[in-house]
């Protein structure tokens, strides 16, 4: 029971991160979402969350800048903002989420929430880095056995031409009357 106890906040954590909605509102017009007020590095990961939904809300260029203007405070909220802010489009953003968790940042933060949020995270990318290099592997895979493929396509069709080839000299003794 205390195992389920421990990865009752980690997993809400995940299934609050994945919910956003993203997209025109009624009316037309797109959610115009600025993130709330700096947040407290005492804030509890709840706070954490929805500053990231806030964060990701943004169009992707706003994102950008913002991470960059972050990037030179060295605050502990700021890093946590920096690392929320990576995890938004990590796949249109490669390397950006890997970049911020290897800066550090979550043994400043004092609350053991935090801590675990941060862990949750890292833990997420570690699993995604060793997808994306077994897709990668996958991908080279395929590319060996099509040139394979492609190979044994050319055997093949240099076999059919001389077959084709010994056929037509056959059929050429056959008519001019002289049997092999």
């Amino acid at each position: 029971m205390p195992i389920r106890q421990a990865l009752a906040l980690p997993a809400c954590a995940v299934v609050l991160a994945a919910c956003q909605h993203y997209g025109p509102r009624a009316g037309g017009t797109e959610r115009a979402h600025e993130p709330a007020h700096p947040i407290s590095v005492d804030a509890d990961p709840d706070s954490w969350l929805q500053v990231r939904s806030d964060l990701c809300g943004l169009p992707e260029a706003q994102q950008r800048a913002r991470y960059d203007m972050l990037s030179g405070d060295d605050a502990a909220g700021s890093r946590m903002q920096r690392l929320l802010l990576a995890t938004c489009v990590p796949d249109r953003t490669p390397g950006l989420l890997r970049e911020t968790l290897a800066a550090g940042g979550a043994e400043a933060l004092g609350d053991a929430g935090q801590q675990h949020l941060v862990e949750l995270i890292r833990d997420f990318s570690a699993s995604y880095q060793i997808l994306e290099a077994r897709v990668h592997e996958l991908e080279q895979q395929v590319a060996h056995k099509d040139g394979e493929l492609e190979k044994t396509r050319q055997e093949l069709s240099a076999t059919v031409d001389g077959i084709r080839q010994i056929e037509s000299e056959i059929d050429g003794l056959r008519t001019g009357g002289e049997h092999p």
